[in-house]
């Protein structure tokens, strides 16, 4: 039976990891109570003892607008933390799959961004991630860094959500209409991350679901998909909501790794989002509409 550590357990991503029924794995989980990966000695004394052959870290610091005045709290959880995880991962030979983002590309391009694009973040959460990659590659093993973006899912605040909550409370709602991406369900991650665990392909992975749209797009989709046709929705533009942290407009990853290996098993987004919907629905979640 092989041991499978999983980082952040508590997490949205997390969540949907541990309840995955793994084959011919011994799962354990662990969250910042128990193990915080800031502490470096705690964490190779931790991967030590427990001795994995896989470690998932799905634990980050994610919250993008506080990072700009938390910049050295996110440098440690989402710079630092991977680091100690790859150094305990190495001193062992355990294979390390690290979670990172789409926001380490500034978002000019018009085209999907590729595992060889060069990255330039906007923002310091999306320095932070970067400093993690590039940690995680520093220090060597076997790791693999999987890149991914907009997720959401049945555990942790996410836009899916959100949207539902805020129309039960309002009329209009007024969604962002000039930023692309994929939104990606938890649960499609999460059967892709088997397979690279089960493959232990190495290196740097983009996974997230196929086709784009926008935020403005994805909400008319999930109410379309809810068949909630009172919603009425406005587009409007990122500068209309003064933020803090800046967003790339334009951050679609493409799967090419996966896809030249054969091993890319990513549905589209709207596959992804009606699935998600009719789980949520089939589970007794509060979909119904108000």
């Amino acid at each position: 039976m092989k041991r499978l550590l999983i980082v952040g357990c508590r997490g949205m991503l997390g969540s949907d990891l541990m309840t995955w029924k793994w084959k011919n794995w011994e799962v354990r989980g662990v969250d910042v109570d128990e193990l915080d990966i800031t502490q470096r000695d705690a964490v190779h004394r931790f991967i030590r003892d427990l001795h994995p052959k896989t470690i998932i870290n799905a634990a980050a610091y994610t919250r993008v607008d506080d990072c700009e005045k938390e910049e050295a709290l996110a440098r440690r959880i989402n710079a630092l933390g991977p680091k100690y995880l790859a150094e305990g991962a190495k001193e062992i030979g355990a294979h390390l799959i690290h979670i990172s983002t789409d926001y380490v590309f500034d978002g000019t391009r018009k085209e999907p961004y590729s595992e060889w694009d060069l990255p330039n973040p906007i923002n310091a959460y999306g320095r932070t991630k970067l400093w993690g990659e590039q940690m995680v590659q520093q220090v060597g093993g076997e790791w693999t860094l999987v890149r991914t973006q907009w997720l959401y899912g049945t555990q942790g605040p996410n836009f899916v959500e959100k949207m539902i909550s805020l129309a039960r409370e309002r009329p209009t709602l007024n969604v962002v209409n000039d930023q692309t991406g994929c939104p990606t369900c938890t649960v499609d991650l999460v059967r892709q991350l088997v397979l690279l665990a089960e493959e232990r392909l190495l290196g740097l992975v983009h996974a997230s679901s196929m086709g784009c749209c926008t935020w403005y797009e994805f909400a008319k989709s999930i109410f379309l998909g809810l068949k909630w046709e009172h919603v009425d929705l406005k587009p409007i533009d990122s500068s209309d909501l003064a933020l803090p942290a800046k967003r790339p407009i334009h951050s679609v990853l493409e799967n090419g790794h996966l896809s030249a290996t054969g091993l890319d098993i990513m549905p589209s987004w709207q596959d992804g989002l009606l699935a998600h919907l009719k789980r949520e629905t089939t589970f007794g979640s509060d979909t119904k509409e108000p």
